[in-house]
Parts: C-alpha cells; structure tokens; sequence
C-alpha cells in the first residue's frame, strides 16, 4: 500500500496498484480539503467510480450536479467534463479506477515539491491523458440552491 501525507492523516493511499491488476483496475483513497479541489477535467483513458467515505460534496459530471455526502458513489466515465467542490470542510474519497495508471497521477501531483501551481498540474495532467479544462468548481453547493427535489442522491 502507498501512502503519501502531510504530516497528519494520509491525501493518498493507494489499496489495489495497477501491477496488482494486470493494469485493470487501482483503488485510491485520497482526503481533501475545502479550497484545495481539482480543476475541472476530462480523463482520456479511464473511468472513475468515486465512493465518498466522509465529508459533503457536490460533483458536476457533465451538465448534471449532484449533491453526495458519505454512503454515495458517483461514476465519472471517460471523456466526460467533471469536478465537485466541497460542502464540508474536509472529505475522504475512494476512487475505484479502471484502467489503473491514473494513481500514479494522484501520487505524483501529491508528492510534487513544485506545488501545484497551474502550469506544473497541466503538464503532469497531460503525461496521463488528463485534460484541464477549467478552474475548480465555483457552483453554489447543492444545498444553497432552490430547486425541486429529485429523490435521494
């Protein structure tokens, strides 16, 4: 198991590594802070299936918004714009993704002595079929907006 911190609990945790699984699939668990969120992006080479373990979030995934708090899991297929922004100050995410490689993206942003400065988070995206195609989210959290109710998430 692979373990990246920052001194208290871990960002990164990588469970199942692509030469466990033939390159078939990897489980990454990461823990993210309010304010410290991906840019929205589109993924080239792999789907993601996202299981929120703890915090509060809202996920864009194309033109649909989705609210998601502990117990929800969320699919992000390839070629799809997608981000979230959280409503908790902090959450922990398991992200399930096949093919594997991409946790070598988690781990190396997360590593990075550079920061991650927008430059610097292009270029490693690119190296792994990532493509940046905008700031992080800024959309109101699903809570705050008035709209009808859909059912449960």
């Amino acid at each position: 198991m692979t373990e990246l911190t920052d001194g208290q609990a871990p960002l990164i945790r990588t469970h199942v590594a692509s030469e466990q699984t033939g390159g078939r699939l990897a489980v990454v668990e990461t823990r993210v802070l309010a304010g410290h969120e991906p840019p929205r992006h589109v993924h080239g080479n792999e789907d993601e299936v996202v299981y929120v373990l703890d915090g509060a979030l809202t996920f864009e995934v194309g033109e649909e918004r989705r609210r998601a708090s502990a117990g929800t899991c969320v699919f992000l297929p390839r070629g799809v714009e997608h981000c979230y922004a959280l409503e908790s100050s902090a959450a922990r995410l398991l992200f399930l993704v096949a093919p594997a490689g991409i946790e070598r993206f988690f781990g190396e942003l997360t590593g990075s002595q550079d920061g991650l400065d927008a430059e610097h988070l292009i270029t490693v995206a690119a190296r792994y079929g990532v493509t940046i195609t905008g700031p992080p989210a800024t959309f109101e959290p699903a809570h705050t907006r008035e709209s009808p109710s859909t059912g449960p998430t």
